[in-house]
């Protein structure tokens, strides 16, 4: 009944309901059977609910960082099945847990991974339909945003448009080495998570320049617009630098895999 609908939880606490409905929203069906596994072994008293919380973070952790580099969902439902059988019971059921998913081909993002995945991964075409926005709406509630994202009426934006117009064909050119062309340095960057955002405005801003952009973004009300709307001009070093930022946030509230060589047995 917990899985069906998180809210109706009244024996787990808040925390550990939040953790669950964060990660049915995500979509993680496949995660269900090690989910449940926790939480019986929580009801029976052989775990904390602090551990079951830190399982859930790692795990909620684990999917983020996957999407950020790209990896496909191929192996998962076997990763989540094996996982109660093939964790180390010598462990804290979180510590097992982070070292299960941390070790073998599951491709649990490091640090390095993801700041490399920020600045050159496609993010726009990347994951479910639903888990780009999830991303973005996160990331902004980290911001402290006083106004709640309606993902109902929320699209991606693309800051810098997908359709390369005249006046952001030159906007690119500025930034562009001898070699370079508008063309593939638009290509490189437009779709990575510098030049992402949410908004309800999506069919307003289109192709427009980035002074009407600023404007409207402004006025949005999302804090990760307002930040975007204090520069001058929009073009491959702010991307890049935006991309960076929202990297080392994404770094810091997501849990890294374990490094193996510090594990102690």
């Amino acid at each position: 009944e917990v899985m069906r609908d998180p809210s109706r939880d009244t024996i787990f606490g808040p925390e550990i309901t939040r953790r669950l409905k964060r990660l049915r929203a995500w979509g993680t069906g496949t995660a269900d059977p090690l989910i449940l596994w926790l939480l019986s072994r929580a009801s029976s008293k052989e775990i904390s609910l602090d551990e079951v919380e830190r399982c859930l973070a790692i795990l909620e952790s684990f999917f983020v960082r996957r999407l950020l580099i790209g990896a496909t969902s191929s192996g998962l439902s076997r990763i989540m099945l094996r996982a109660p059988s093939d964790m180390r019971s010598d462990l804290p059921v979180a510590e097992a847990l982070a070292l299960y998913l941390s070790t073998g081909r599951k491709f649990y993002a490091s640090d390095e991974q993801i700041r490399d995945a920020v600045l050159t991964k496609p993010l726009y075409f990347m994951g479910g339909p639903n888990q780009k926005k999830l991303l973005l709406q996160w990331l902004e509630e980290m911001h402290g945003s006083k106004e709640p994202i309606d993902l109902a009426r929320a699209t991606i934006e693309h800051v810098m448009p997908q359709t390369l117009t005249p006046y952001w064909r030159d906007a690119i050119a500025a930034d562009a080495l001898d070699d370079e062309s508008a063309e593939s340095i638009h290509e490189a960057i437009h779709h990575t998570l510098g030049n992402l955002t949410l908004s309800a405005y999506n069919s307003e801003l289109s192709n427009r320049d980035f002074e009407e952009k600023k404007r409207l973004l402004s006025e949005s009300g999302i804090r990760l617009n307002a930040e975007i709307a204090k520069h001058e001009k929009w073009g491959r070093a702010e991307i890049l630098e935006r991309g960076r930022q929202l990297g080392e946030q994404i770094i810091k509230e997501w849990i890294a895999p374990v490094q193996v060589t510090d594990v102690v047995d």
